[in-house]
């Protein structure tokens, strides 16, 4: 109750008066004539909102998710006073800011329901293709996951899916985090001795891991405007160049790239026969497929590019 209404838009906010002190020295010492701010958390844009009126300079607001309408704040138990409070600060940010960047179509267009103008959309992305790695000869397929997995990802029919592929050897590897409610249903479904449980593991291991994997998963939770999240790591499983399965929603902007590159395919999450014939399809082919210019366009290196144009834009150039 009290993070959501006394600490608006978030308890980051705090940092704000000295994070302004620090950029308007900065802004006077350089002189410097774009200032772009990112979010969440989204209490940064007011910095920006504090440094375009008093410094004059030039304003991008980068949204990476959603403001009043990100799913968690469903979950907390607001005022009608501290919602209201929070949509005008976002109202104020959108009307206000030079230009604006978010990480989503379906971002976009929620913003866009609030204040009518442009959005650049400027997705996540990779840093460069992943090499396939040879596993050793008689080694087992590898379905890999990497990521946090919790009970509101709806993975039971997935799960099912997999146990039914009793034709193939198998392992199931997950690096990062399973709750201990997704852990339970792994074992209900009879996968545990298919377990490869990593844990946390440095970024260099996990890019090894997608390395050698024949399948990768790619799981979003099932909540409120879930179907706009397009998760970071599609973009590191895209440089992977192996097929995904992604549980999420086959109309989203995430399943819209998949389909895009020719990367893999979306079932929504009770889909247990969708997801089935894609696994038996792909594990029987061992499909390592090719780097293209519809994946590319999703590199760093290429949305650099984008990020440049709008800077100049901005600043008149």
């Amino acid at each position: 109750f009290i993070r959501g209404n006394f600490f608006i838009p978030d308890a980051r906010r705090g940092w704000n008066r000295y994070a302004f002190s620090a950029a308007r020295k900065l802004i006077r010492e350089a002189g410097i004539d774009l200032v772009v701010t990112t979010g969440p958390p989204h209490s940064t844009h007011l910095i920006g909102l504090e440094l375009q009126a008093e410094m004059k300079v030039k304003w991008i607001a980068d949204l990476r998710d959603p403001w009043t309408e990100v799913y968690y704040n469903y979950d907390m138990p607001r005022t009608t006073l501290a919602a209201r409070y929070d949509r005008l600060l976002e109202c104020r940010v959108l009307k206000r800011a030079d230009a604006l960047m978010t990480a989503s179509p379906g971002f976009a267009a929620r913003f866009n329901e609030r204040v009518q103008r442009k959005y650049d959309v400027v997705t996540n992305g990779f840093d460069h293709v992943l090499e396939p790695k040879k596993k050793p000869a008689g080694s087992p397929l590898h379905i890999t996951y990497t990521g946090t997995m919790a009970e509101s990802y709806k993975p039971e029919a997935l799960f099912a899916a997999l146990a039914g592929l009793r034709e193939h050897d198998f392992r199931l590897r997950v690096a990062g985090s399973l709750s201990e409610g997704v852990r339970a249903m792994i074992e209900k479904a009879g996968l545990k001795d298919r377990l490869d449980y990593l844990g946390y593991l440095p970024h260099s291991a996990v890019a090894d891991e997608l390395r050698t994997a024949d399948v990768l998963l790619l799981l979003s939770p099932d909540v409120k405007h879930g179907e706009d999240i397009i998760p970071g790591k599609l973009f590191e499983y895209l440089a992977a160049s192996r097929p995904i399965l992604s549980v999420s929603d086959p109309d989203s902007p995430g399943a819209d790239i998949l389909r895009e590159t020719s990367s893999g395919k979306a079932f929504r999450h009770a889909d247990e026969k969708g997801m089935t014939e894609f696994l038996r399809l792909h594990l029987s082919e061992r499909m390592i497929l090719n780097s293209n210019s519809k994946t590319q366009k999703y590199s760093r290196k290429e949305l650099s590019k984008q990020v440049s144009h709008l800077f100049d834009n901005t600043c008149g150039r």
